[in-house]
């Protein structure tokens, strides 16, 4: 063969490396991890270097492996030509994989599993925590070491133990081998010497420096750029450095070379340490040199959609070193002859606000640790306004009404005139990122209105009576005008007049329950009604069983001189009929002043009540329960003509827990106004009483006073009488009882029947049923 055809075959093998690196550096896809099934970690890859690829369970294709990628139960593991890997697993062993190289790992309890189908890999074993289990040609082989460096041959059949010892399980049979032997992967497990070994090369592979991975260096003319990496502390005699760039290796005995920059071009290089025989290499980078000129194609970036003006737009790049400054350039000329935004960082993103569309260029220029400044290529991006926006939802209908003597006299003799000028409010449900509404209203198919609101309603002031339609369409912050909605019906119609019903006549004067003296003038009224005669009833029980009737065309009705006793009023006229009214009419025993004496009542009330008292006090639990039977209430009010001042004093005492006294001690001070046949009261309450926690295992009591205001109301219904009081302040209370008066042997006795909710903290509070038999006195 002459030296043309050579150089011939030299430049096509070198076009076809060039083009693959091409593709595998721009049209290489990822796939995203599966996200279903048994996703049990196992450890992660920690060096890779050239072809290494991975296969999960519930995948079909092989995909690349990553750096620090997760290796999980049943993942399998292959390794090309000139191809290493390292994994660490959780318990801390390692696996070092040769070229050539497929197997499948899983977990089984405590061990892992390696199913070899060929190659060679090296484990470093560090933990008797985790087994070690190789499965050659469906042989099972435990392995167990403190510390230990194998090499299992598949091709060979052996595994030699390089450092340490190990112990060997397959079956029953169980032995223990010690550093430079070699053991069969078969059922005998057989032990020979092993062959004397070169060098030991070092456990990791030289790190690497600069460049980073996938960096892009810009140059405007050719240059020397400097690949470093960290060199071995002490690099024994025998071994050395070998740079690979682009697959083409140099030997040297230095930790760093520099390369001559005249071109564009991708470059892929990395470290490896040799003995001779074996080598350990790091992991493969990549990196990008870039020569500018006008001719040169430029990358495309993202299209970025820009919402509204002064929207954040966020800029990214990749640069796995940390700690340097950047600039971010954007322009919008390839050139940066005028740059309108410059951001200083130091991390690889940034974001700004932008408030124009159209075509721009960014670039960072990064400077190193020396002052260096190195330029990335230019990227071009577009700044779009989003689709147009979607149109606003509407209700199908609305329906107004109106009246007017105008409208109805105006459709009367002029129908086509304009009749009345009314409002109604036509709305929708808001969209996001819109500037306004456009809004168009039809009359049949005449579009009668057209106008833009920036609200989502428009107030809109209808013509006449009839049938409309109207669509709303969006306008967003770039003056898109979206597509207009569903016609949305609108009528209008004119509301009949109705007559106002009575269903009941009302009562003015005087209020349920008012009192007068016998010699005093009692005026009955009520309300107007138009064109009616009335009958007022007067009856002495409240079923008026026993009714006198008095007649009347005016809504008034004077009475005098009326016995001593308590009556029952009301008025009908035709079907309607009022509610009814007491009024009670007292004997005067004292010759009448200018002004009322008052008059005062005082009683006692015995009221057996159940109790339930709850605390928790730093997750300890107080639940007590029980019935007090000498509980009491003492009260006392005082009359004036249309107010009252009333006190009472509840007194509730016991033993719980046979040794700890129960005690709660209330008094409530009140004034009170009747209003018709109810009373409202206003004034405060004081609260004494006992409160229980646990300290060191035991049950303590605590005396506490409380203030509080207090409102009652009270309605009374002759024979029930509902009364109810709340406290706010220092306790917070509510209590509901019914009192319903019975006379037994000519005794007026007072029945009531309630309960009681108090809370004195977030975390203390009690519950009360009380049952209550009273005798109260008037005096006169």
């Amino acid at each position: 063969m002459n030296s043309r055809k050579v150089d011939l075959y030299l430049i096509v093998l070198f076009l076809l490396i060039v083009v693959y690196s091409g593709y595998q550096v721009f049209y290489h896809k990822y796939s995203l991890p599966f996200s279903g099934g048994e996703r049990i970690s196992l450890g992660k890859l920690s060096f890779l270097s050239n072809d290494v690829r991975k296969r999960s369970f519930d995948q079909l294709a092989w995909e690349e492996a990553a750096d620090r990628d997760v290796l999980y139960n049943n993942d399998r593991i292959f390794t090309d030509a000139n191809s290493e890997a390292m994994i660490k697993f959780d318990s801390g062993n390692e696996l070092k994989i040769g070229e050539e190289t497929l197997f499948q790992l899983s977990l089984e309890g405590d061990s892992v599993n390696l199913d070899l189908e060929q190659g060679i890999v090296f484990a470093n074993l560090n933990s008797t925590a985790q087994s070690f289990v190789v499965v050659v040609n469906n042989q099972i082989f435990e392995i167990k070491s403190n510390k230990a460096r194998l090499k299992i041959d598949k091709k060979k059949g052996y595994v030699s133990v390089v450092d340490g010892s190990a112990s060997f399980k397959v079956g029953n049979k169980n032995i223990s081998v010690s550093s430079g032997k070699s053991v069969a992967l078969d059922a005998s497990l057989s032990i020979k010497d092993s062959i004397e070994e070169l060098v030991k090369l070092p456990d990791e592979a030289p790190k690497l420096i600069s460049p980073s991975h996938r960096e892009e260096f810009f140059f405007y003319s050719p240059d020397t750029l400097k690949v470093e990496w960290d060199e071995e502390k002490e690099l024994q005699s025998g071994l050395e450095y070998i740079l690979e760039i682009n697959g083409k290796p140099f030997k040297t005995k230095k930790n760093y070379s520099y390369l001559n920059i005249n071109r564009d071009q991708n470059i892929s290089w990395r470290v490896g340490i040799s003995n001779g025989e074996d080598e350990i290499w790091s992991q493969k980078r990549d990196f990008k040199i870039i020569l500018d000129n006008e001719d040169a194609p430029l990358q495309e970036g993202r299209r970025v959609v820009l919402k509204r003006p002064g929207d954040v737009v966020s800029f990214d790049w990749q640069d796995s070193d940390t700690g340097k400054s950047y600039l971010l350039e954007v322009s919008k000329d390839r050139k940066f002859k005028e740059v309108f935004k410059k951001v200083e960082t130091r991390s690889n993103s940034t974001s700004f606000k932008f408030n124009t569309l159209g075509e721009f260029f960014w670039r960072t220029k990064i400077i190193d640790d020396s002052g260096r400044v190195k330029f990335a290529r230019p990227v071009k991006i577009k700044v779009v306004p989003p689709p147009p926006p979607e149109p606003p939802k509407l209700k199908k209908r609305y329906l107004k009404k109106v009246s007017s003597l105008l409208l109805y006299i105006l459709e009367l003799f002029i129908p086509s005139a304009n009749a009345a000028e009314d409002i109604i409010k036509l709305d929708w449900e808001p969209v996001e990122n819109v500037k306004k509404y456009k809004i168009e209203i039809y009359q049949e198919d005449k579009m009668i209105h057209s106008s833009d609101t920036e609200e989502s309603f428009f107030d809109w002031k209808f013509p006449a009576i009839g049938k409309y339609k109207w669509r709303i369409a969006s306008v967003d912050y770039w003056d898109q005008v979206g597509e207009f909605s569903e016609f949305s019906e609108v009528e209008i119609q004119k509301e009949k007049k109705k007559e106002k019903r009575v269903r009941f006549i009302k009562l003015i004067s005087p209020y349920h329950g008012r009192q007068y003296f016998s010699d005093e003038k009692i005026t009955l009224k009520w309300e107007k009604i138009k064109g009616r005669k009335y009958l007022v009833e007067i009856s002495k029980d409240s079923s008026f069983t026993k009714v006198k009737n008095i007649r009347l065309s005016i809504e008034e009705l004077k009475l005098r001189n009326v016995k001593f006793n308590t009556f029952y009023w009301r008025i009908r006229s035709g079907p309607l009929v009022s509610k009814k009214r007491r009024i009670e009419v007292l004997k005067r025993i004292v010759e009448k002043k200018s002004w009322r004496k008052p008059k005062s009542e005082f009683g006692l009330e015995l009221r057996p009540q159940l109790v339930t008292y709850e605390n928790i006090v730093n997750q300890n639990s107080i639940d007590i329960d029980g019935i007090d039977i000498l509980s009491f209430n003492i009260y006392m009010t005082k009359y004036y003509q249309d107010s009252k001042i009333a006190a009472d004093f509840q007194k509730s005492s016991g033993t719980v827990f046979d040794d700890l006294d129960f005690s709660r001690n209330i008094l409530n001070l009140e004034y009170r106004r009747d209003w018709s046949f109810h009373t409202w009261g206003i004034g405060t309450s004081i609260w004494n009483g006992t409160s229980y926690l646990v300290e060191n295992d035991s049950v303590v009591e605590k005396k506490k006073t409380h203030v509080s205001g207090l409102g009652s109301f009270v309605i009374d219904l002759d024979y029930l009488k509902f009364f109810s009081r709340v406290s706010l302040g220092g306790v917070n209370s509510v209590e509901l009882s019914l009192r319903k008066p019975v006379r037994v042997f000519k005794h007026d006795i007072d029945l009531s029947f309630g309960g009681k909710i108090s809370k004195f903290s977030d975390s203390e509070e009690s519950q009360i049923i009380f049952v209550g038999v009273g005798k109260s006195f008037k005096k006169y």
